[in-house]
């Protein structure tokens, strides 16, 4: 089927109306829809403009903030990283999702041990590499640790007991890479960007989704 085809199937059984109403019979109609928590991401955030501005207080005691991941908690603040450039004051952000002992010793040796935070970033929780991440670094490396990670996860049993600074929640309707979007990408914006209030709505504006239809994305940098 071609994508002109696709596109007018989709017009004519109003399957986005189905896809914003998160029904699940537009896949199997088994659990799609709990995996949908992506569509309504920027509204719900803009909702926590007060908790990011604690988060970007935070981080500013930082001259380096550690991201331990791998796969999509690493990947989406990657991309994150190297599309917002870091402002002048502000700790200067670096992301491990490598295994490999040359790359774990070039990684650490770029961080200021003395003034880092780690961030050890796992939706699941129980995400092999960056358990190994917090293993060794909670052993070798002196600074502060908080994990992202789902409600109840093996990673938030974890961090409670090796007193992290905090534990922050994904969005457990939320899958890999759009699940850190949720809280990563209002995360890494809170200590590059000086004010988060005017960002969250342009995303909400170019959003490629919308309850009517599908826009192009378009994003023009910073307000």
């Amino acid at each position: 089927m071609t994508y002109s085809r696709i596109l007018a199937d989709w017009k004519s059984q109003r399957k986005m109306e189905m896809l914003w109403r998160k029904q699940s019979a537009l896949w199997t109609g088994k659990d799609e829809s709990r995996w949908l928590g992506w569509l309504d991401i920027v509204k719900q955030q803009q909702h926590r403009l007060g908790e990011f501005a604690k988060i970007q207080k935070q981080f500013m005691k930082y001259e380096t903030v550690a991201v331990l991941g791998m796969g999509g908690s690493s990947l989406c603040p990657e991309v994150l990283a190297k599309t917002f450039e870091a402002v002048e004051g502000f700790p200067r952000l670096f992301i491990l999702d490598s295994t490999d002992p040359l790359q774990v010793k070039s990684f650490q040796k770029k961080l200021s041990l003395d003034k880092n935070c780690f961030i050890v970033s796992s939706k699941s929780g129980s995400t092999l590499e960056p358990n190994i991440f917090l293993e060794y670094f909670h052993e070798t490396a002196p600074g502060h640790f908080i994990a992202i990670t789902d409600p109840g996860s093996s990673l938030e049993k974890r961090a409670r007991n090796l007193k992290f600074l905090d534990v922050f929640y994904g969005r457990s309707s939320s899958k890999a890479k759009s699940g850190w979007v949720s809280l990563y990408l209002a995360i890494r914006l809170a200590h590059s960007w000086r004010s988060l209030d005017p960002l969250l709505p342009k995303f909400s504006e170019k959003f490629c989704l919308t309850p009517s239809g599908i826009r192009n994305f378009s994003f023009s940098g910073h307000p």
